[in-house]
């Protein structure tokens, strides 16, 4: 059951780590649109399991809050993978394909063109796109409060010119907005 072909249908469609769950969790659930940039630009390469533009631009090298999913989701998608082949859902992936033949057709023609390999690879495209769904938001979360720490300290330096904030002030010249987001901060 297990061979190079299973595990290239189970666990490395899309690119190491299954990042095409990545991408399209970002175009789903993605509110950033730096982040919508980087999956736009990654979809077509990651339909041929080219994932450099989404490790590389998002970056989830050294970033501990989506590194986490880059190693659980192909865990996962490969266990899966392999229950359902075991109870007969999935015929065994037997065949050669090209490692560029994008997710769905590679399970269809990896299956001997069985529908239920490339039904296979659907069910676990969508089983990544949930693992990194929650990881995405936290680090959406993370990247706002970047921007907007990064945001009151450039403020913070140009009125105080390096003082020490003048809270009064601050509220005179803040607008709602820019306060909620500091609250949120836990700056102000």
């Amino acid at each position: 059951i297990i061979n190079m072909y299973a595990l290239q249908m189970w666990g490395e469609f899309g690119g190491s780590g299954v990042t095409i769950g990545l991408v399209i969790a970002i175009m789903i659930f993605g509110k950033r649109e730096d982040n919508k940039a980087i999956a736009t630009l990654s979809l077509v390469p990651g339909l041929f399991n080219i994932n450099e533009t989404v490790t590389f631009g998002v970056p989830m090298v050294l970033n501990p809050i989506l590194g986490i999913p880059f190693v659980v989701a192909p865990l996962i998608t490969i266990i899966i993978g392999y229950v359902l082949t075991v109870i007969g859902f999935c015929p065994v992936a037997c065949l050669t394909v090209p490692w560029t033949t994008p997710p769905i057709v590679f399970g269809f023609l990896a299956c001997g063109a069985n529908v239920m390999g490339a039904v296979t690879q659907a069910i676990l495209i969508v089983v990544s796109t949930v693992i990194y769904t929650p990881f995405l938001i936290s680090y959406e979360k993370y990247q706002n409060k970047q921007a907007a720490e990064a945001n009151f300290y450039k403020f913070n330096k140009i009125i105080n010119k390096g003082g020490v904030p003048r809270p009064l002030f601050f509220k005179k010249i803040f607008n709602e907005y820019e306060l909620t987001l500091l609250k949120k901060i836990d700056i102000y």
